[in-house]
């Protein structure tokens, strides 16, 4: 006998995409594609190595929420804790990861309230000033209404979004440009790393294509519709306005070997230019010593999960 992934019980006051225009802020549309810095450090200084940032609060005082999937979990990785979110803080209190594997945004986003509050019972525990969301192939599951619940939340907070893409998705193409496969099943089949020098060699013989142009467009959509209402940032991962291949052969040390993660170079240049958007941002606009908390946006709504633990904590 299997239990069902989630429970879900709740009292809806109203609908959060009709409570937001009392917090909404001037949109944003901010590209993440900045060069990596070796020493996230240097993103404080300019080229001649003056300081650049005037902080209301420092760097190391900001507290960071991460909702996303297995990317953000830390699968394919040998240490998930290696994962971009649990760089961004050197305080293990200061960052908190509730990305669940396999999963898209419509979970978090009918039941936020539940998972921030886990074991934290001080409003203090409950305040996050960085919010990042990973959930840029589940987009139209959910996201505006997560981003919306977040943004009533943490009216003060900065929300980045991510718009990553992985060689799994990429497709083979034949002379007549139609599709016969997808580069991991390829790549088996030659036994082919992704990291190898055999890999680089023969995928020059092989014609890629990026996914389907209508779903990609829907999912930038989605992105762009949730930044425009709730003032997020963007970042986009390097090679998306390249030819896959193209975007392949520069990047392909940013993915694990099983084509669907990133690898921990990967990791850490997301994590790098997750700190440069806030980095900026905080320059632009001093952010507040003592950031707001609004509501939940629903009464209440209370969830329970046993995908990860796999204990079911209902009694029958």
């Amino acid at each position: 006998v299997t239990c069902a992934f989630i429970l879900i019980m709740g009292l809806f006051s109203n609908n959060p995409s009709t409570t937001t225009t009392t917090v909404m802020k001037t949109a944003t549309n901010n590209r993440g594609d900045y060069t990596p810095h070796t020493n996230t450090q240097e993103a404080l200084l300019t080229t001649d190595g003056t300081p650049i940032l005037q902080q209301t609060r420092p760097l190391t005082d900001l507290k960071f929420l991460t909702l996303g999937s297995s990317v953000s979990w830390g699968a394919g990785l040998p240490n998930r804790y290696k994962a971009y979110p649990y760089l961004l803080s050197s305080n293990p209190s200061d960052s908190t990861n509730l990305a669940v594997r396999a999963a898209g945004p419509k979970y978090p986003s009918v039941c936020l309230q539940s998972m921030l509050l886990g074991d934290k019972k001080e409003e203090k525990e409950q305040e996050y000033d960085v919010i990042v969301l990973e959930y840029y192939f589940k987009s139209k599951d959910g996201l505006y209404d997560l981003t919306s619940r977040l943004r009533i939340r943490y009216p003060d907070a900065i929300i980045i979004l991510l718009r990553l893409w992985m060689p799994v998705h990429l497709l083979v193409m034949d002379e007549h440009n139609k599709e016969v496969g997808v580069l991991k099943d390829w790549a088996l089949q030659h036994s082919l790393d992704i990291h190898s020098h055999d890999f680089a060699t023969e995928i020059r013989h092989v014609q890629l294509a990026w996914p389907n142009e209508e779903i990609t467009h829907e999912r930038n959509a989605e992105q762009e519709r949730a930044m425009q209402d709730f003032s997020c940032h963007l970042f986009i991962m390097d090679g998306m306005d390249l030819s896959p291949k193209e975007a392949l052969q520069q990047n392909r040390d940013y993915f694990s070997s099983d084509y669907s993660h990133l690898s921990d170079a990967g990791h850490y240049y997301v994590y790098q230019n997750i700190l440069r958007i806030v980095y900026r941002e905080i320059h632009n606009q001093p952010y507040p010593l003592t950031p707001r908390i609004g509501s939940w946006g629903f009464q209440y709504d209370a969830c329970v999960s046993w995908y990860e633990s796999g204990s079911c904590p209902l009694v029958h």
